[in-house]
């Protein structure tokens, strides 16, 4: 019997994307979408729409739901006139999500890494690398700006033999690309059960576990310094965490940040500046951006 699902559905502008996939998360969503609704083709005004994923064996759904219109209410109130939309909801199933599948197609995400669907063909040209992923229904492809940003900078560094931290792994994607790319160890950790489960499970389809270790550690019991750290996390997140993430990375190493807004570029440099940590590179896309800092 095909697994049921009561998909979440609703439209909320680019800058607070991330903010209602958090809560989704907390929420208890099994995993988070997002897509791009067009207006008569107006890419000008078109907005993103953000899908979580609630089990129907969980009673609770419907009061999750509601927390999540009164979580958006306040937001109304903080953001006075920003487009956030009403909340729809409706069940669905695996079904669905092989329908979507045909959508999801290998992705050049920097000048060397391509994400590619396990079910996808695809000829790898001159010095490519491809990441394998099977996202599952209700898990992202992997190909968001914040993600793109920070494989970028990760393909601009890694030069071959370094250690990496990858804190906050989710899917893994990060952690899978600096194994391909040519990182002697990456650890990835995450505090989502489920996420620390598809990472592992996405390290072996890509037969990198002999260099990617997956974990659910939390940041303040890992010991070891690391060549690069990277965190693809809240602008928010990353400030409360400075001290913990450079603690773990060596001195002149590399800090990758990412998930920030680009109005709150500038509040998290100034963060790291006083810890030391100097921006050596800014890179932006959409609304986002991401950092590389040198200790």
């Amino acid at each position: 019997m095909k697994e049921k699902w009561i998909e979440v559905s609703l439209t909320v502008p680019e800058e607070l994307v991330q903010i209602v996939e958090n809560q989704l998360s907390e929420l208890g969503s099994v995993g988070n979408t997002e897509y791009i609704r067009k207006e008569d083709d107006d890419m000008e005004a078109a907005t993103p729409v953000i899908k979580g994923y609630f089990s129907t064996s969980v009673e609770t759904w419907a009061e999750k739901v509601e927390a999540l219109r009164a979580f958006t209410s306040s937001l109304k109130a903080l953001f006075p006139g920003s487009n956030i939309g009403e909340i729809e909801t409706r069940e669905t199933s695996e079904d669905d999500w092989q329908e979507w599948r045909r959508f999801f197609k290998p992705v050049l995400v920097s000048e060397r890494v391509v994400i590619k669907p396990t079910w996808e063909g695809y000829q790898l040209k001159a010095n490519e690398l491809v990441v394998e992923i099977d996202p599952g229904m209700a898990f992202g492809t992997g190909t968001h700006e914040t993600t793109r940003l920070c494989i970028q900078l990760l393909d601009n560094i890694i030069k071959g033999g370094e250690t990496v931290f990858d804190v906050g792994t989710g899917s893994g994607i990060l952690a899978i690309a600096a194994a391909k790319l040519g990182a002697a160890s990456v650890l990835g950790i995450d505090n989502d059960e489920r996420s620390v489960c598809v990472a592992a499970e996405n390290v072996e389809l890509n037969s990198v576990a002999d260099v990617v270790g997956i974990s659910g550690t939390p940041l303040s019991e890992i010991e070891g310094i690391f060549d690069i750290v990277v965190a693809n996390i809240l602008a928010e997140d990353l400030i409360e965490m400075k001290k913990e993430l450079l603690k773990r990375l060596e001195r002149g190493g590399w800090l990758i940040l990412s998930g920030i807004l680009k109005t709150k570029a500038e509040m998290v440099i100034a963060a790291y500046n006083e810890e030391d940590a100097i921006l050596e590179r800014q890179i932006d896309d959409g609304e986002w951006s991401a950092l590389l800092l040198k200790r």
